[in-house]
């Protein structure tokens, strides 16, 4: 008897379907991809992590999704702290954050938006309450039917301080070249009081010269 219920199992075993060939080859393909889109995220996620902007993306709740390395260095925030935090209160300050939201609803209803998809400068606020200059980029972007916001964002404090300290150096010269020039122009003034009084006096000599003609 267990010889007969043995010889039942392998033929229960054998009436089994067996795999399909196409079926094994489309969920190794799958797999493949599932591999290849990991990968792929994980290089955008390094991308991202090491670029020199400050990268934030938030949905269409004004909602934080994304903070990157470059996000805590220039506002003081950790992603931990950011994600999920509504983005006007951590970044920009008190006095623009209505314009924001009227912008926000204006693209959502509209489709339109003054600032999206081209580099404006801005005032954006760190941690510590400090206000400073950016670069700010918006790239609006539709996954299904939700909009997904990308913003890149460049402090510019250092080249701002430069072209203050050009402008203010093309307008006010240093003391010691005001002092330079005025010496120079003296000494220029005396020595065409000089040449002049030399030329006068050579041509009052030809004209009291006698003439023998």
């Amino acid at each position: 008897m267990p010889t007969n219920s043995n010889n039942g199992s392998r033929n229960e075993l054998q009436n089994w379907p067996q795999p399909n060939e196409e079926l094994q080859l489309q969920v190794g393909l799958l797999q493949q991809s599932q591999e290849e889109l990991r990968r792929a995220e994980e290089n955008t996620r390094l991308i991202i992590d090491t670029t020199l902007d400050a990268v934030i993306t938030m949905d269409a709740q004004g909602m934080i999704t994304s903070w990157n390395k470059q996000a805590e260095i220039v506002f003081g925030w950790s992603e931990r702290e950011a994600i999920g935090q509504h983005m006007p209160e951590m970044i920009i300050p008190e006095q623009q954050r209505m314009a924001h939201e009227r912008g926000l609803r204006h693209f959502l209803d509209s489709g339109d938006g003054p600032i999206l998809r081209r580099r404006i400068e801005f005032t954006a606020v760190r941690r510590s309450g400090v206000e400073f200059p950016v670069e700010l980029e918006v790239t609006p972007v539709k996954v299904g039917e939700n909009w997904v916001f990308s913003g890149f964002i460049r402090d510019i404090t250092d080249s701002k301080l430069a072209e203050k300290q050009i402008a203010g150096e093309r307008i006010q010269p240093a003391p010691d070249d005001r002092n330079n020039s005025g010496d120079a122009l003296e000494r220029y003034s005396g020595r065409s009081d000089r040449l002049l009084q030399c030329k006068a006096s050579r041509l009052h000599r030809l004209i009291s010269r006698p003439n023998h003609g």
